[in-house]
């Protein structure tokens, strides 16, 4: 976990000579710890490093800065895009709508007195890494391609450099690679879920469902048997549960409990299992 480096690094060589490249715009992700102790973090949108210095007076709605001056901020991604060759928006101003949208729905926003959603974010410290991948990922998935991509962290040494250059084109591709295994992971999984089943897929499907007026699921394992039991309770006798294989359980359930509950694919498939085609 990196959490970024400090805006005092803004008059460090390389950053000057990042900015002399006129032809760029850039989105940038930076952070404030303020007085409530969490970190609150902003996605924004520049031309020149005058913008990301101006970053030590962006305070938070309605929060207040951990210190009395309210300077001091952290930098942890910086995304360079070539100036947009029509009229429209900058390239750069475009994926900055578009990295709000996507955060907005998965992080808290901080809102303006008047109710107004600002542009930070609060995120744990405990999500931090997931967040910047999930932004580096969508930047990354999304034409065009920056023409510079850095996430930045304090050196663990000296002689270390502060920045990791995202190598745009290498690291689509491995996208591509990633995107394809995926889509197979979850093609393998819904087979699984529609046939064999899981503990969850089980657990969300029956557990809490009445088999009939006096018998109640209560949960669902899995042993080393690898056989999944069901255990459920019937009032005529007391509290104590009884557990049968899932198989079994499927033949307790009525036609119409089947189709309800949206199992009818397992049926079939330990049916096959149990009696062949």
């Amino acid at each position: 976990m990196d959490f970024g480096v400090s805006s005092s690094h803004l008059n460090n060589k390389w950053f000057v000579e990042l900015f002399d490249r006129k032809y760029y715009t850039y989105v940038y992700v930076t952070s404030k710890e303020f007085s409530d102790g969490n970190m609150y973090y902003k996605i924004g949108f520049g031309k020149t490093i005058q913008r990301l210095r101006e970053a030590s007076t962006f305070l938070i709605p309605p929060k207040q800065p951990s210190n009395s001056t309210g300077e001091g901020f952290r930098i942890h991604m910086l995304i360079f895009y070539e100036y947009t060759p029509n009229k429209g928006a900058q390239y750069a101003h475009q994926m900055e709508t578009i990295l709000q949208n996507e955060i907005t729905a998965k992080y808290a926003v901080v809102r303006h007195f008047s109710s107004i959603d600002s542009e930070w974010f609060k995120v744990d410290n405990s999500k931090y890494d997931s967040f910047l991948d999930k932004l580096e990922r969508l930047v990354l998935s999304t034409a065009p391609q920056p023409v510079a991509f850095f996430r930045l962290s304090e050196p663990r040494t000296r002689n270390a450099q502060f920045y990791r250059e995202i190598n745009v084109k290498r690291t689509r591709e491995e996208l591509r690679t990633l995107d394809s295994e995926r889509t197979q992971r979850k093609r393998k999984k819904q087979s699984r879920e529609t046939t064999k089943g899981s503990t969850d897929y089980w657990t969300q499907k029956i557990v809490g469902k009445k088999i009939d007026r006096h018998r109640t699921v209560q949960k669902v394992e899995h042993l080393p048997d690898n056989t999944y039991y069901v255990d459920y309770t019937d009032s005529r006798d007391g509290r104590f549960e009884k557990r049968v294989p899932i198989d079994v359980f499927l033949d307790m359930l009525t036609d119409a409990q089947i189709d309800e509950w949206g199992i009818r694919s397992n049926l079939e498939w330990y049916n096959i299992q149990r009696y062949g085609e």
